[in-house]
Order: C-alpha cells, then structure tokens, then sequence
C-alpha cells in the first residue's frame, strides 16, 4: 500500500514538473518574442534589412539568445517542440493581427518617406537611423543619375528602400505616405465643386 502511495505521489510530482516545464518555455517565449519585437520597433525596420557582417553576427548572437531562453535552463526534446509551437502561435496571431487595417497600424511601423522631388528629409533619415550614404546607394541601385530625378524614396514597413522615379509617381502608390499628394480625382472634384454654375 505504501508503495503504491509512494508511485502515486512520484507520478504525481513528474507530471507536475511537466507541466510547470510547459508553462515556463511558453512564457519564457512568449516574453522573448514581444521584447524583440519592441527592440525591432524602437531601432528600426532597418535592423532585419541588408544586413552587413556586424548585423548578420548580432543577429545570429541574437538568435542564440532567443533559443537558450526559449528553452530554459535545461533544454530537452519536449521544451524545444513547445517553444517551437509557442513561436509559430505567435506568428500566425501577429499575421492575423497584420491582416486587419487597424492591426496592421499597430503592428507594422509606417513607410517613412526619406526623399520627395529630389529633395532629402534629413529628419526623417535621422528618425530611422539611416546616413545619406545609404539614401545614395538606394538611389544609384535603382539606375538613376542624381536627387533630381527622384519623384520618392521611402523606408518600407519590411526595412527595404524603395525608389521611384520623378516621372511614374501616382496618387495610388503614395496612399499610405504621411503627406501624399491629392488624387487627381479628388482635385477634378474640388475643382468643379468651387466652379459656379452658368
């Protein structure tokens, strides 16, 4: 009787364990994720874009942070799988956030415009932590010969840099830009709503 009290209580405490296991790696997870997430947020998008050599090493030390904590003090086959489960659950919520408008907002940081009409926003350069250097190799990877051909170059939401050349700029394309220009629909319609009637 004893005995069967004794591997009770032993089976009892294992699965205990188990489960306080289970629990850890899902918040230990759970915490490392979002923080590098805000980390991404507060440095820039740029961070996760054209890594050079010092990047590609932080992330990969980065990485391995992210792994040792995920599966605690103590990794085995079981903490691996739930950390494992736990990061893609993580993902697939933040998609699904991403797939909403207002979701999408919150989650992703907006494209910054860093030129317009040939002309730098250093501010904005500032803001995202990018050099001129790097607005001019965006600019000369695109083929075009100087700022004043340049219609818009923008920091993504995904860290890449896009640009567009001065003459195949339309209202559609600068919709989400903070200070897009009207839609040539819009104006039509304002002009012939300040028009007076004959």
């Amino acid at each position: 009787m004893t005995d069967e009290i004794s591997q009770g209580q032993f089976a009892d405490g294992v699965l205990a364990d188990v489960l306080l296991a289970i629990a850890m790696t899902i918040i230990a997870t759970t915490v490392i994720y979002l923080v590098f997430v805000a980390l991404v947020r507060v440095l820039g998008t740029r961070t996760m874009a054209n890594l050079s050599t010092f990047d590609f090493a932080c992330m990969v030390a980065v990485g391995a942070v992210v792994g040792r904590t995920a599966v605690l003090a103590k990794p085995n086959l079981l903490t691996g799988v739930v950390a494992l489960i736990t990061l893609f659950c993580l993902q697939g919520t933040f998609g699904f956030i991403r797939a909403r408008e207002r979701g999408n907002r919150w989650v992703n940081p907006r494209p910054v415009v860093l030129a317009r009409d040939g002309v730098v926003d250093h501010d904005a350069l500032r803001r995202v932590h990018l050099v001129e250097d790097e607005l001019r190799f965006a600019v000369r990877r695109a083929g075009l010969p100087g700022l004043a051909a340049v219609g818009l170059v923008v920091l993504e939401s995904n860290g890449s840099i896009s640009v567009i050349r001065a003459a195949h700029r339309e209202a559609w394309l600068e919709a989400d830009l903070p200070g897009a220009i009207v839609p040539v629909a819009d104006e039509t319609a304002s002009d012939e709503a300040g028009t007076p009637q004959g």
